[in-house]
């Protein structure tokens, strides 16, 4: 997991960093195309990620469950979501924005090290996964 490098603490400061989001079955979290600078933590619930194939139909990439994440390639800069990802489950999300995270690692840059750190390892897994 992404944040498996984070103590207990760590993680507890880190998450305060974000807004929890409650979103029920169907609602989009993110669309594919749209501006973003954040990432999300899923808490509790399933979320599908899936990228537009045609004018009506789409491409599962991923399922996201309790403490999976998405978004992290606007996080990291991208200026636009490369996929939807719709709540398939009544979920509960922290979402994490950039600009309130780059001034968090101002004052706690291990947490911050550990979290690009973690976001690093995840995005080479999706990459190779495959």
């Amino acid at each position: 997991m992404m944040l498996d490098d984070l103590t207990r603490e760590e993680m507890q400061q880190f998450e305060k960093v974000g807004r929890v989001r409650d979103y029920t079955v169907g609602d989009p979290i993110v669309r594919e195309g749209e501006s973003g600078s954040s990432f999300f933590l899923i808490l509790s619930g399933r979320a599908e990620v899936r990228t537009n194939v045609g004018s009506a139909t789409y491409r599962k990439l991923m399922d996201v469950g309790p403490c999976g994440v998405f978004g992290e390639i606007c996080f990291l800069g991208a200026q636009n979501r490369s996929a939807s990802v719709i709540a398939t489950q009544a979920c509960k999300a922290i979402e994490f924005h950039r600009a309130d995270f780059e001034s968090f690692v101002q004052q706690h840059p291990l947490i911050g090290m550990k979290v690009y750190r973690g976001m690093a390892r995840e995005l080479a897994f999706r990459l190779t996964k495959n």
